[in-house]
């Protein structure tokens, strides 16, 4: 009795074992069905924009350097970095005591030579009224004249001298030269500073950036830059801001090549409105420029057309699994599809790879056979360059 136990034990596991595999091997065999790729596509008609990319960094139009005028000791920062100024705002200051003193100084020899002035006139005119009198000599009446003209020369040198002393003195109040944003603030108050009229060009306090319009600095290579134009729309958009969607216009294509990444390119402005949205200076952006475009033609996915070297073909599925190879006229593409302008009609459908049934002995445009694989066409014109 305990053997047949022992026997029915063992079948019901070796029972159980086998089902457990089977089940393995139907849930592998799904899996694999349902991974399998999808090895054709069929012709449709669709609107094909042809653009050229590139990449590049966003720059504000308008940057300004702000510096002392004067040379002074850094008394207080009201702003900080990010801040949004105003044109005219004040965003720093420079100890006034210096300024302050020599602008006391100058109104002080100015009132001192008023004085001057007024004696000398007094005396000219009373020179002058003796001297129709016939009460004085030549020499009198005209060292009176002269003095009086020197009082008032150096009267007019005081004048300039005290109102650059003013001027010196609202030096020390630093404002914002343009609306825009702080950056680059990195001095600290108490610092000394170096104004912009010395031989150093002065010290940076910081930078304000106008961030209401700005623009892509950015290369196209040399196959390319023939296709686009001054006043070209381009569109922008940046891996940082992936919601952000921007139209700017090219504004500046450089005539003269440059190597960059052992390529030539140009250097290409391309301006865009911000539209109250923040975009940072320095970050990346992608640009998309559309230059030719094809409306409802037929088309399919790049892959599935191929190239001898000398014509494009696609490979027609017909009955059951075989294939037609046929040569075709290609026109513009963009990333994904290619513009089929003779040889295919919509609705036929195409296979992505090359068929099994052609491995080895695909026709060539020549009537003869090729040898080997043959490649994969090259549909429509590169991007542009990127950096």
């Amino acid at each position: 009795m305990k053997k047949w136990i022992i026997i029915a034990l063992g079948v019901l596991l070796l029972g159980g074992a086998g089902y457990f595999i089977y089940e393995r091997v139907q849930d592998e065999k799904a899996r694999a069905a349902g991974d399998k790729p999808n090895l054709t596509a069929q012709a449709q008609r669709r609107t094909i924009v042809s653009v050229v990319e590139a990449t590049g960094f966003v720059q504000p139009i308008q940057a300004t350097e702000v510096k002392a005028e004067i040379n002074g000791r850094l008394m207080k920062i009201h702003v900080a970095n990010n801040d949004t100024v105003k044109a005219g705002q004040l965003i720093a200051e420079l100890d006034p005591v210096l300024a302050q003193t020599k602008k006391d100084e100058a109104e002080r020899t100015y009132q001192s030579q008023e004085l001057t002035l007024a004696k000398a006139k007094r005396d000219f005119d009373r020179q002058e009224q003796l001297r129709k009198k016939n009460y004085t000599t030549e020499k009198e009446f005209e060292d009176a004249k002269t003095s009086y003209e020197i009082a008032q020369i150096q009267l007019e040198v005081l004048r300039a001298r005290l109102e650059e002393a003013v001027e010196n003195l609202s030096k020390t109040q630093i404002r914002a030269p343009h609306d825009g944003v702080v950056s680059d603030l990195n001095v600290t108050e108490g610092q000394v500073i170096i104004g912009a009229g010395s031989v150093s060009s002065g010290t940076t306090i910081m930078k304000v950036n106008d961030l209401s319009k700005m623009y892509v600095d950015t290369d196209v290579n040399e196959i390319d830059i023939n296709r686009i134009s001054p006043q070209s729309e381009a569109q922008i958009t940046f891996d940082s801001l992936p919601q952000a969607r921007f139209k700017g216009v090219i504004t500046e294509i450089s005539g003269t090549a440059i190597s960059r990444n052992n390529l030539r390119v140009f250097p290409v402005k391309i301006v865009f409105d911000v539209g109250g949205q923040r975009v940072y200076p320095g970050i990346s952006a992608g640009v998309s420029i559309p230059v030719t475009r094809a409306q409802d033609v037929v088309s399919v996915i790049v892959s599935a057309v191929f190239s001898d070297g000398r014509k494009r073909f696609v490979f027609i599925k017909k009955s059951g699994d075989s294939y037609e190879q046929r040569f075709v006229d290609v026109g513009i593409s963009d990333s994904s599809y290619v513009e089929i302008k003779q040889g295919l009609e919509q609705g036929e459908v195409v296979s992505l790879v090359r068929p099994s049934s052609f491995e080895g002995k695909v026709k060539r445009a020549d009537g003869a056979q090729a040898n080997g694989q043959g490649g994969r066409a090259q549909g429509g014109s590169g991007g542009g360059a990127r950096r």
